[in-house]
């Protein structure tokens, strides 16, 4: 039991915990960072999004300014980092990835070559690469902004007035029928918003490999799974039934204990591994592409996954989504390289 914070039972998404320093600390999204540049021979003024990046010259890496950094401890969850590509006036496609990836305030640095375009026609992303930038606050950073400080034996939780937290708004079960363009939605909220909702997740009970695509969750098999869903833009003037609310200095409710707000977790920089957590829910991204075969010169494009079982987790194949013509074109087919970093949460402290 915890022995400094308040025992909050949040009327959605969440079992009763303490709003501590141990247990409780609250994690925020500082932003989604889409990256494009085709190929080491071009201009440099190809990058997209126009106007986000800059190239660094000393550190062969493009930069982009994170909002707020200073204020978190920050890490970064990659959303899509490879991808088979396609080069216009050639035939085939060949396998890219993010080269180098870090934080280094108050930037994000990236060195990635992603081709012409993407060769998954239905790519949800395009031929961009994405990356999430998450933080805990820094104690430092709470005076004059935080509603609430709780110093205990970790040091302190706050509970901010900055948007970017994430509340629990919506917990429970919902079932894939494992049908490629199909999947799960959760009921009453469009997932494909990224900038606004977070979704962790991991399989009731079976095993499965999983792939967040727009609006919905596909999985490689039926599968029932349950989903824990964060808004970062919550209505926290909707004040709740019974508990508290929590003010800051301009009189901005920066916590009602209506919801509860992300909390802590794991990252977890490998393509497989174990996570710490006996029932981790996982930050379910689009994980790109890769050539899975070749056959008379003809190549099927595999779409990859996050296979989650018990608290094992693995990035890949989940399933064919396209096939072309390769010819004579190399290819490194079967190759998956590159930068996966994911995170977890611990679902025990929700579900």
């Amino acid at each position: 039991m915890s022995r400094y914070g308040i025992y909050v039972q949040p009327e959605t998404g969440s079992k009763p915990f303490y709003l501590d320093d141990e247990q409780c600390q609250p994690l925020a999204k500082l932003g989604q960072f889409k990256f494009y540049f085709p190929y080491e021979s071009a201009k440099l003024n190809r990058v997209e999004p126009e106007g986000v990046w800059e190239y660094i010259r000393d550190r062969k890496a493009w930069r982009a300014v994170v909002p707020g950094m200073s204020d978190y401890n920050c890490f970064i969850v990659v959303k899509k980092g490879a991808h088979a590509a396609g080069t216009y006036g050639l035939t085939g496609v060949t396998q890219l990835w993010t080269d180098s990836l870090w934080l280094e305030a108050p930037y994000i640095y990236v060195y990635a070559e992603c081709g012409d375009y993407s060769a998954w026609g239905d790519d949800p992303y395009g031929k961009f690469f994405v990356y999430d930038v998450y933080g805990t606050p820094k104690p430092k950073s709470a005076a004059g902004k935080y509603g609430i400080q709780l110093r205990g034996m970790n040091g302190v939780t706050t509970l901010t007035d900055f948007s970017k937290l994430g509340y629990c708004v919506w917990a429970g079960t919902v079932y894939s029928d494992g049908k490629k363009g199909s999947g799960a939605t959760i009921p009453g909220y469009d997932i494909s918003n990224e900038s606004r909702y977070t979704i962790y997740v991991r399989p009731k009970s079976q095993a499965c490999t999983m792939l967040r695509r727009g609006n919905s969750i596909w999985t490689d098999v039926p599968a029932y799974l349950n989903v824990l869903l964060f808004d970062h833009n919550p209505d926290l003037s909707v004040l709740p039934k019974y508990g508290i609310q929590i003010c800051n200095q301009n009189g901005k409710t920066t916590y009602t204990s209506k919801y509860c707000p992300l909390m802590g977790g794991q990252l977890l920089s490998a393509m497989s591994g174990n996570s710490k957590y006996k029932t981790p829910y996982f930050n379910l991204a689009n994980y790109g592409t890769f050539v899975s075969s070749i056959n008379n010169k003809y190549y099927d494009l595999a779409a990859l996954g996050l296979y989650v079982s018990g608290n094992y987790y693995d990035v890949r194949f989940l399933a064919t989504v396209d096939s072309g013509w390769m010819g004579d074109m190399w290819t490194n087919n079967g190759n998956v390289q590159g930068i996966y970093n994911t995170h977890c949460i611990d679902g025990d402290l929700y579900l």
